[in-house]
């Protein structure tokens, strides 16, 4: 016997478990059905009471013809699903699984937007290990009210790993299924398979970060960097310097082998460069990125614009091995004059213990806290001066 798994109670909205319950109590009310009929005769709850009455009767009287209240109800009433639902659950708790899902199908042919009907029918594909006819039928759910998708897919990773249900997700992400984001987003935080998450994220973006920052915490650098690559472009892969995005034009690749940036306190410029203000209290991360250099000798060079005032507080970057409490080399920012300006400083990336490294603009405070305001054009890494 296939049991319903109550999707009620984790993707319908209250206004929805409210009619439902309704038109339920309809269908299993035992009063007045004959009374019920005379007002409305294509009710279905009413129907199948005075079907029942009727083939009752014809019992009684001997003249019982070889008709089912379920075929009764098909010629009396052919466009009321909701009988067909109630002797679809009536079958179901009697063992009778597949006479229950064509009583679901003779109720979705009838009215293919009713949202209980989907839910069964969803249910039913996963039970029976179609976990791609199950994702099909969460998705035309959300087609019809959309402001299921946010609940549909958390409750939908269980049809994910059934037989199809990988390649169902992937097509429903191909054509833009917002809702399907939400099941990427949980198998992101929960499943171990990266493989299928790489091939589930190129057709995700926006759950991109998340995914990379996972790795990156749980298996180290070198597995995340892989991941990374593997999302990219062709071109883009075969092409990569660190930092990332020198000039701050707004790349689009996923973080955090990209900047991250704090949006109270940054902006990317429209010409490029990175404005960043700080008001020389705490010390706040203004932009970061995850790097991936070699072991060896480096130069840091930025070029910057904007009046600094060392009692005021000061606006640093930092170069450090990823979780290391002492940076490999600081660079202040330090401009009285105001104009376009460069600064440079040397540093060793260590053979051991610093696989990955984090380029971070940090703010120092000031003895004096004011305003400070710094655009950054441009910051390159390379082979120290001979």
């Amino acid at each position: 016997m296939i049991v319903l798994r109550m999707l009620l109670g984790g993707i319908w909205s209250v206004a929805l478990i409210a009619a439902i319950t309704f038109c339920w109590a309809d269908l299993t009310s035992g009063t007045a059905p004959q009374k019920v009929h005379d007002v409305l005769p294509f009710h279905a709850g009413a129907l199948e009471q005075v079907l029942r009455s009727e083939v009752e009767q014809q019992i009684a009287n001997k003249e019982f013809v070889a008709d089912t209240v379920g075929g009764q109800l098909s010629v009396k009433a052919p466009l009321v699903e909701w009988s067909f639902i109630e002797f679809a659950l009536q079958a179901n708790s009697e063992g009778r699984d597949e006479d229950a899902e064509q009583l679901m199908l003779a109720a979705y042919d009838r009215n293919p937007r009713n949202l209980f009907t989907l839910g069964w029918l969803a249910q039913i594909a996963f039970a029976e290990g179609q976990g791609g006819d199950a994702l099909g039928w969460l998705d035309r759910m959300v087609a019809i009210d959309p402001r299921l998708g946010g609940d549909v897919g958390p409750v939908a990773l269980d049809f994910v790993f059934a037989d199809g249900g990988v390649a169902m997700l992937e097509q429903l992400l191909r054509n833009d299924r917002n809702w399907t984001h939400g099941i990427v987003r949980e198998l992101n935080k929960n499943s171990d398979d990266i493989p299928v998450l790489i091939e589930l994220n190129r057709l995700a973006p926006g759950q991109q970060d998340a995914f990379i920052s996972r790795l990156l915490r749980e298996r180290g650098p070198e597995v995340a960097f892989i991941a990374w690559l593997s999302l990219l472009e062709e071109g883009d892969a075969s092409n990569i310097s660190w930092p990332i995005d020198p000039a701050f034009s707004g790349i689009d690749l996923p973080r955090p082998f990209n900047w991250a940036l704090d949006p109270n306190g940054t902006e990317m410029m429209k010409e490029g460069g990175l404005y960043a203000i700080y008001f020389g209290r705490g010390r706040p991360s203004f932009a970061r990125q995850t790097m991936m250099l070699r072991p060896g000798n480096y130069s840091f060079v930025t070029e910057f614009s904007g009046r600094t005032q060392e009692s005021a507080g000061r606006l640093v970057w930092e170069i450090s091995c990823l979780h290391a409490a002492t940076p490999l080399a600081s660079l202040n920012l330090e401009n009285p004059a105001g104009e376009e300006t460069t600064a440079t400083t040397e540093f060793v990336v260590p053979a051991q213990e610093c696989a990955a490294q984090q380029l971070i603009l940090r703010g120092v405070p000031g003895e004096f806290p004011a305003r400070v305001g710094i655009t950054t054009r441009s910051v390159h890494i390379g082979s120290p001066e001979p």
